[in-house]
């Protein structure tokens, strides 16, 4: 039989029950200290390290394409139309200035366009989670999960910088291939101890021996 390994896949694809579950955990944690601890609990969100970026590129978007327009003229989008007419009429580096303002907005539109969708379908959506069937890397609607009865290894390391103090969990399949997570180390606790009950549940045998390196 062949060994299980990560999979990534969409939300939608997962069986109703399980996404069903994941949702109310996401829910949970978006509802904050109104939902029950149980659930809120089991996701450990990253979302504002990547919010930054994403706003950034909102900003720097919006700016390049009002600066094209300002530059130009609204019609810059549409340049491209009538870059033959002014080429006849204007001459070459006249009628390519205009198709550059129209290449930058349509560039500064798309970046706007991209970061505000990824925004969108990010919030409050980025993190790990806890599952009864898996641990989940969750990106908006994107997901890559381990099935705990597909864990063939278990490393739990804690780690301290000068600000900082955080705990990384990394799981690994019976490929080999390996999911990194990032989290406090009340979240890894919470994600083995919902690895070993899932596996005995299912009678499965527990990670053990060298498979499992917890910190001392």
């Amino acid at each position: 039989m062949k060994p299980r390994s990560v999979t990534r896949q969409w939300c939608s694809s997962l069986p109703p029950f399980e996404r069903r579950e994941l949702e109310e955990i996401l829910a949970a944690h978006k509802q904050g200290a109104a939902a029950g601890a149980a659930l809120r609990d089991r996701f450990h969100s990253d979302y504002g390290d990547s919010s930054v970026w994403w706003m950034l590129l909102i900003a720097a978007g919006g700016a390049g394409l009002g600066a094209c327009i300002s530059l130009s003229s609204v019609s810059v989008l549409w340049s491209f139309l009538w870059f033959p007419q002014y080429l006849s009429e204007y001459g070459l580096m006249t009628a390519l200035q205009g198709l550059k303002y129209g290449a930058g907005a349509w560039a500064s539109l798309l970046v706007l366009a991209w970061a505000a969708f990824a925004w969108t379908t990010n919030h409050r959506r980025r993190g790990h989670a806890i599952t009864s069937f898996a641990t989940i890397r969750v990106k908006g609607y994107r997901l890559a999960l381990l099935r705990h009865a597909d864990v063939a290894g278990i490393e739990w390391t804690q780690h301290a910088t000068r600000t900082q103090r955080f705990s990384v969990l990394r799981l690994t399949a019976g490929d080999g291939r390996r999911l990194t997570l990032y989290g406090h180390a009340g979240w890894v606790r919470a994600a083995i101890a919902e690895i070993d009950r899932a596996r005995a549940a299912a009678g499965l045998p527990a990670i053990a021996g060298d498979a499992r390196k917890l910190p001392g």
